[in-house]
C-alpha cells in the first residue's frame, strides 16, 4: 500500500469501539496505490508501478500473510524530489499599485556546484529583470528576487523556470491583488406610481476607472434583492448570528432563483448552504445551546433561537437538548448578568418567536410577555402578535397588539415604518432601525393579512434599504424575508407593465417588463454626468440605484468610531515607505467611541509582505504578548468607570474573539463601553 506520509491516518486507538462514523470517515484516507503480490518459490518479488507527480514524502506498506507461521510486516518512506527544485519566494497578496522585491529559491539538490538559469513572466502585474543567471552551491538554494510593479487590482499569475543542463523545473502561481483604495457605494430606492425622480452627483475627485452608476427597476417588492443576498452571503465576519443569516441567504436565493438575476450560480448557492450547516456544528454548546463564536465557553440563548430557526427553515432536524435549553433560558437560567429587566424581557419574547416558528409555541408564555407588553420594544411587541397567532392562532391579543404598532407609526407620501421605542440594549445587540417594520409585516402577514397598512409597511421597507441592505446581517435577512413573504402572499399577475429610466437628457432602460423579473441598466463612471435620475412607469415599481466610486485620496472620516494606528519597528531597519526582510514591526490600534457599542468588528488591513505573529503560540513571540494589551491579558488598566477618558486603557479583554488572515487582522467585542 502506497499513502502520503503527511496523509496517512492510524487506526482507531487500542479498545473502545474506535470513535463515531463521522471520525472515522474524517481521518480514514484512500491509498494512493495498492496490489496484493505473490512471492516466488524463494519468497521473494520484484514489482514497480508509477508514482503520482507530487514532490513529497511516500509512506510504502506491506504486509506479508502465509498463515499462522509467516506473517509480518513493514514500512518504508520514500521522498520524491528533484535535482534542481525552484520554490516561489512571494508575499501572500500584494495591493494595487505595490512595489515589490520577491520572486523564487532556486534549489540544487546534486552535490556539485551548478550554474542555473532562472526565467520569470508574469501577468497582471509588471515582472522586470528577467532573465537571471546565478550560481548555486551543492546542497544549498539561492533566493532570487525580480521587481515586482504595476500591480493591477485581481488576481496575477506568475511563472517561473530554471535549468542547467539537463536539469530543469518549471512552476506557476497565482497571487491576489487586493484594493488599495476602498470603493464607496452610494444608494437609495424608492416605490413609484408615476414620475420619479432623484439627483445625481459624480462624486468629487472619483477615479474616472472605478465605479459605475447602476439601476435595477422591478414590478415587485424584490427590487434590489440581488444586493442583499450578495452582501449576506459574502459578509467577510463569522458568528453564529451571520453564519445563520449567510445560511439562511443561500436559502432565499434557492427559492428565488427564477425570479432573481445572481452572480453567483446555482452551485455556489449550494455550496454556500452547505457550508453554513457545516460551520453550525462547530458551536454546539455542552449546555445543548450554541456559543455565539465557536469554541466559546458560554452559550447564547439568542443565537441558539437563531439558529433554529435556520436549521428548520432548512429542513434539518433540530436538537431536543437545544429546546431545553432555551426553556430553561426562559426559566431563567443563561441570563447574562450585564442585561436589565427590559433586556430579559425582549430576549424572552425573540426566543419565544423563534419557539413558535419551529412549531414548539409555548401559549403560557406568550400570555406572561402579553400581560408585559407595555414594556417591550416595538419589533417585541410585533414579534408577540406573530407568535400568538402561530401558537394558538390570531385573537384579540394579536389584534391590540397590532393596534398598538399603528400608534408609531410613520407615514411619509408613499410609504410607513414603524418608529422604535422602549428601545432596551436587545435592541442595540443585533436590531437595525429596519427592524421594526420588517417584523410588523411578517406579523401583519400571520395574524391580519387584509390589513390595509401593510402594502404602506412593505413600500417603507423597500425605501429604507441603503446600500443594498438594511443596516447589519440580521436585519437585512430580517427585511428581505419579510419581503420574500409577501411577494408569495400577495404578488400576481396585476404587475407595472412597462418603465423608462433617463439620467439627464440619456435613456438608460425603457420597453415592458417580462413577468416579475426586474430591468437593470448600468453606466460606467467615466461616461457619468450629472442629472436628474427620472424612473416613468406604468403601474406601481419599486426601484433601487446605486453610485459606486473610488477616490485617488480619500479624506479620513470619523462616522461614530476613531480609529488611530501605528506602526513601530521593534527589530529590523525601514521606514514609512519600504521594510527590510525579516523586520518586526509592532502595530497599536487606538479606537474611541463616545458611546457604548455592541458587536463590533475592528478590521486592520495588512500591508503587503507583512504577516501577523500569534503571539499566542508557545514560540519567542510569546514574549510579545506580555503585559498590555496581550494575548493572555485578562484585565484592563486604570478603571474605565474611576479614570478620567483620557487615562482609561484597555487590554485584550474587549476583543474576545480575533482571526488572523492573510491581509488583515480583525478584532470582535461583543459589548464595547464608551
Amino acid at each position: 500500500i502506497l499513502d502520503r506520509a503527511a496523509l496517512l491516518a492510524k487506526g482507531a486507538p487500542a479498545g473502545g469501539d474506535g470513535g463515531s462514523d463521522s471520525m472515522r470517515s474524517r481521518f480514514e484516507t484512500t491509498p494512493l496505490w495498492e496490489a496484493e503480490l505473490e512471492t516466488d518459490e524463494n519468497g521473494a518479488l520484484t514489482h514497480s508501478f508509477k508514482l503520482p507527480d507530487n514532490l513529497t514524502t511516500f509512506r510504502l506498506m506491506a504486509v506479508v500473510d502465509h498463515g499462522a507461521q509467516a506473517f509480518g510486516s513493514a514500512e518504508s518512506e520514500l521522498q520524491v524530489s528533484r535535482p534542481l527544485l525552484a520554490n516561489p519566494a512571494l508575499p501572500r497578496f500584494l495591493r494595487d499599485g505595490d512595489q515589490a522585491l520577491a520572486g523564487v529559491v532556486v534549489h540544487n539538490n546534486r552535490e556539485k556546484e551548478a550554474t542555473v538559469l532562472v526565467n520569470a513572466s508574469a501577468t497582471g502585474l509588471t515582472l522586470s529583470g528577467s532573465p537571471k543567471t546565478v550560481t548555486v552551491p551543492a546542497g544549498g538554494a539561492v533566493e532570487v528576487p525580480f521587481a515586482l510593479t504595476q500591480a493591477l487590482q485581481g488576481q496575477a499569475s506568475l511563472e517561473f523556470s530554471v535549468s542547467s543542463g539537463s536539469d530543469q523545473d518549471q512552476v506557476r502561481v497565482a497571487l491576489p491583488i487586493a484594493p488599495r483604495r476602498p470603493v464607496e457605494t452610494m444608494a437609495t430606492a424608492g416605490v413609484a406610481d408615476t414620475l420619479s425622480e432623484q439627483p445625481v452627483e459624480r462624486p468629487e475627485g472619483a477615479l474616472p476607472d472605478v465605479g459605475e452608476l447602476s439601476v435595477s427597476v422591478s414590478p415587485t417588492a424584490l427590487v434590489g434583492a440581488e444586493s442583499s443576498l450578495d452582501y449576506l452571503l459574502e459578509y467577510p465576519h463569522g458568528c453564529l448570528e451571520q453564519t445563520s443569516s449567510r445560511m439562511l441567504a443561500a436559502i432565499l436565493a434557492q427559492e428565488l432563483d427564477k425570479q432573481l438575476d445572481l452572480d453567483h450560480s446555482p452551485e455556489e448557492i449550494q455550496k454556500y448552504r452547505d457550508a453554513g450547516l457545516a460551520r453550525i456544528s462547530l458551536f454546539e454548546h455542552y449546555s445543548g445551546g450554541y456559543s455565539m463564536w465557536a469554541g466559546s465557553r458560554e452559550p447564547s440563548p439568542l443565537a441558539t433561537a437563531y439558529v433554529l430557526e435556520a436549521l428548520h427553515r432548512a429542513g434539518e432536524p433540530i436538537r431536543p437538548e437545544s429546546v431545553s435549553f432555551l426553556r430553561d433560558f426562559l426559566g431563567g437560567a443563561y441570563t447574562s448578568s450585564w442585561w436589565d429587566k427590559d433586556t430579559v424581557r425582549a430576549a424572552h419574547a425573540r426566543v419565544a418567536l423563534s419557539l413558535a416558528r419551529i412549531g414548539q409555541g409555548d401559549a403560557a408564555l406568550n400570555s406572561r410577555l402579553y400581560a408585559e407588553r407595555s414594556e417591550l420594544p416595538m419589533s417585541a411587541r410585533a414579534g408577540l402578535a406573530e407568535s400568538i397567532a402561530r401558537t394558538t392562532g390570531a385573537d384579540a391579543r394579536s389584534s391590540a397588539l397590532l393596534r398598538e404598532l399603528e400608534g408609531h407609526l410613520e407615514i411619509q407620501a408613499s410609504y410607513a415604518v414603524i418608529t422604535q421605542e422602549n428601545a432596551s440594549r436587545w435592541v442595540a445587540l443585533w436590531e437595525g432601525n429596519a427592524t421594526p417594520t420588517a417584523a410588523t409585516v411578517r406579523a401583519l402577514l400571520i395574524a391580519d393579512p387584509q390589513n390595509p397598512l401593510l402594502v404602506r409597511l412593505v413600500q417603507g421597507l423597500v425605501a429604507s434599504r441603503r446600500d443594498g441592505r438594511w443596516g447589519n446581517t440580521y436585519t437585512t435577512l430580517s427585511a428581505l424575508s419579510a419581503l420574500v413573504d409577501y411577494a408569495d402572499q400577495f404578488e400576481d399577475g396585476s404587475l407595472a407593465q412597462s418603465v423608462r429610466v433617463t439620467l439627464g437628457k440619456k435613456e438608460l432602460l425603457s420597453g415592458p417588463f417580462e413577468g416579475a423579473s426586474p430591468k437593470r441598466a448600468s453606466l460606467p463612471m467615466s461616461a457619468l454626468q450629472a442629472g436628474q435620475l427620472s424612473i416613468q412607469p406604468q403601474g406601481r415599481v419599486y426601484w433601487e440605484a446605486h453610485l459606486s466610486y473610488g477616490l485617488q485620496n480619500p479624506e479620513p472620516r470619523d462616522e461614530g468610531f476613531t480609529v488611530q494606528r501605528t506602526m513601530v519597528i521593534l527589530e529590523g531597519t525601514g521606514h514609512s515607505d519600504t521594510v527590510t526582510p525579516g523586520a518586526l514591526v509592532e502595530v497599536t490600534l487606538q479606537i474611541t467611541t463616545p458611546v457604548e457599542r455592541s458587536f463590533v468588528a475592528i478590521v486592520d488591513p495588512l500591508p503587503a509582505g507583512l504577516e501577523s505573529v500569534n503571539t499566542a503560540f508557545a514560540t519567542t513571540a510569546s514574549a510579545l504578548g506580555e503585559g498590555e494589551g496581550g494575548q493572555d491579558s485578562g484585565y484592563y488598566y486604570g478603571g474605565w468607570d474611576t479614570a478620567p477618558p483620557a487615562e482609561r486603557t484597555w487590554s485584550d479583554w474587549v476583543f474576545n474573539h480575533r482571526e488572523l488572515l492573510d491581509d488583515r487582522v480583525v478584532l470582535y467585542a461583543d459589548w464595547m463601553p464608551a
